[in-house]
């Protein structure tokens, strides 16, 4: 993992969070270490990519944010992990 692109949703007139995590093969030796390896239209090739596919459904998707691995751990994390009472 070297990252998270926040993304929402949205379906039937309801808008939920859809984060992608960015992922790289561990074997690969030129596969980028760090988000700001990865070309400068990654994001944009990858909104375009999602808004395509959701289109088709007669949904929308929308990037909003986008984190390196701290975020993505933290996102990781609440996501597994149950909810303190």
């Amino acid at each position: 993992m070297i990252g998270v692109v926040d993304a929402e949703q949205t379906e039937n007139g309801k808008t939920n969070r859809n984060d992608r995590l960015v992922v790289v093969p561990i074997k690969d030796k030129r596969a980028p270490r760090v988000l700001r390896d990865l070309p400068q239209e990654f994001v944009s090739d990858m909104e375009r990519f999602f808004s395509t596919y959701h289109r088709a459904e007669r949904n929308e998707f929308k990037i909003v944010g986008i984190g390196g691995i701290g975020k993505t751990l933290k996102l990781i994390e609440s996501t597994l992990l149950p909810k303190a009472r």
